[in-house]
């Protein structure tokens, strides 16, 4: 990916927002109990959640469990893995020979 990609990835995380509204429909259309597992990620995980479940559907993707697999898909990542982690990581894995 490109560094132009990657600086809007960033700004994108620091400044992401989920309306209560966003939060609730989403909960809705997780299974039993993972809505609290949805709740528990960071916005900005959240934020990137909702954006891909929406992509998924503009494309015509429809399937209740792709789309709650789309807003669970960073959940393992959690409060641990901090920003500063994620950047560090990107920055490795564009080192030649990785």
């Amino acid at each position: 990916m490109s560094a132009g990609h990657r600086v809007r990835q960033f700004a994108r995380h620091l400044t992401a927002r989920v309306r209560p509204a966003e939060d609730d429909a989403a909960a809705a259309r997780l299974p039993t109990g993972a809505g609290a597992l949805y709740r528990a990620m960071p916005v900005a995980d959240r934020r990137h959640g909702l954006d891909v479940a929406a992509r998924l559907e503009t494309v015509g993707l429809h399937d209740p469990d792709l789309l709650a697999a789309a807003l669970l898909h960073d959940s393992a990542k959690g409060h641990r893995l901090r920003l500063w982690h994620r950047v560090v990581a990107v920055l490795l894995g564009s080192m030649p020979g990785h």
